[in-house]
């Protein structure tokens, strides 16, 4: 209901004034053409030839109209109201589109000769984020600018000793860096995926996505908003740069999850010659399992024009995270999309997981793929075939986890198996 915008609550309210206004015409032309307390109506009907004149107690007329305009009345209340509610939907999506071409015009304007976007610089995160700092952490936060204007949340996990490597860990769908790399509840660092890497002597960078965390959205207000996948990949480009000046001349990984896993295998299809090896956990890039859902299989065939008339319509089905501390967070902060999954992001998902797959020639610096065979949320299946497809000698695949969770590294089980051959597979590559 939060999403909802007052454009569609104003059209709602404007349109219960206009039908309580024809309610009330409706009755007065009913009084008016006779059916009053103290008038007959006759009807004449002719059966077998023969003309039967009836003479109806005005009263009891009058009670069947009433129930008649009532009736009528409030099937009028209800489709005025759900047109207009729709609408006032399609003018706010109207409004919303024509910002974010504005936005994405002036973003194109930027590029040079070469389809680069001038790099911006890191900035003071305000309000701060909080982030713990106790078990050793050593945890700063900062923000950049996007190119479409949003302002982005930045995490660096720095070794106390030398940094040997970069990782640059990217989150999944409405989830945000710390909600993953930092362990609940309580986020503690002990224990968790980034002391991991922290104490294998890696930098860990990581960013929330626009619209995910406490990065802003490039729809103001609205959570999980994503008008094009490719916005996210222009982010993460960026980021990368800006991480990578900060550590000239050290090797550099990507490591995502979920939508994190997809975002790292197109972003190094798209700078592998910037990157020393990748790590894609569960990564989105089949989809049957979501589209086996009995509300999906309705909703597939209508997606196409929904995500382009109402882009940040809540329709598709997603399954809640197993872990009860995250829900809670996801739940209580405001900071998630905890509804369905939008239309346009889901036609997104589609689309790039294609485009992934289209190029996945391109995958040419060493990759790791981990992704439990049980995997409930998404498909094995789609790790499997970038496995078997990509032409490269160094891809690997885990599939035993020790877990069947779809985000390994939030089961101790998963990170006490995928943890180590991560470390292992980045440190081969030194």
């Amino acid at each position: 209901m939060a999403d909802l915008p007052r454009e569609a609550f104003q059209a709602g309210a404007t349109a219960l004034a206009i039908t309580l206004v024809f309610s009330t015409v409706a009755n007065t032309v009913t009084r008016l053409f006779g059916f009053d307390a103290t008038s007959a109506i006759v009807f004449n009907n002719t059966l077998n030839g023969s003309s039967v004149k009836a003479t109806l107690n005005a009263t009891n007329t009058t009670l069947v109209d009433s129930e008649c305009v009532s009736y009528w009345t409030w099937i009028s209340i209800v489709v005025l109201i759900l047109v207009a509610l729709i609408a006032g939907l399609k003018q706010w999506t109207i409004t919303i589109t024509r910002n974010y071409v504005m936005k994405k015009q002036q973003k194109e304007a930027m590029r040079d000769q070469q389809g680069k976007l001038p790099l911006p610089e890191f900035i003071p995160m305000e309000p701060p984020i909080f982030a713990p700092d106790g078990d050793g952490s050593n945890v700063k936060t900062m923000a950049f600018t996007s190119s479409l204007g949003s302002k982005i949340a930045v995490y660096n996990w720095a070794p106390i000793t030398e940094t040997k490597a970069v990782v640059l860990y990217i989150h999944g769908l409405d989830s945000s860096a710390q909600l993953e790399l930092i362990h609940l509840p309580g986020m503690t660092y002990k224990g968790s995926t980034v002391e991991k890497f922290v104490n294998a002597g890696f930098s860990v960078w990581s960013m929330d996505n626009n619209g995910h965390g406490h990065s802003e959205s490039v729809v103001e207000g609205v959570r999980g908003a994503c008008m094009d996948f490719d916005d996210y990949v222009d982010d993460l480009v960026q980021f990368q740069e800006l991480v990578a000046n900060n550590h000239p001349g050290l090797p550099f990984f990507l490591v995502g999850c979920s939508m994190g896993g997809t975002l790292t295998l197109r972003v190094s299809q798209v700078i592998s010659s910037k990157i020393t090896g990748s790590v894609a956990i569960a990564s989105a890039v089949l989809f049957e399992k979501a589209k086996a859902k009995p509300i999906n299989k309705i909703l597939l065939p209508i997606l196409g024009i929904m995500s382009r008339h109402f882009p940040l319509a809540a329709l598709g089905e997603k399954d809640p995270h197993p872990d009860p501390g995250i829900r809670e967070v996801m739940m209580s902060s405001g900071k998630f999309n905890t509804n369905r999954l939008r239309s346009r992001m889901a036609t997104e998902f589609f689309r790039i997981a294609d485009v992934i797959i289209d190029n996945v020639l391109e995958i040419k610096k060493p990759l790791l793929l981990i992704h439990a065979v049980g995997d409930t949320y998404v498909d094995f299946k789609g790790s499997e075939l970038i496995s078997n497809t990509a032409l490269n000698a160094n891809v690997e695949l885990l599939s035993e986890c020790g877990t069947d969770w779809h985000d390994v590294l939030h089961d101790p089980k998963g990170l006490a198996v995928a943890g180590p051959k991560m470390i292992d597979f980045m440190n081969r590559l030194l």
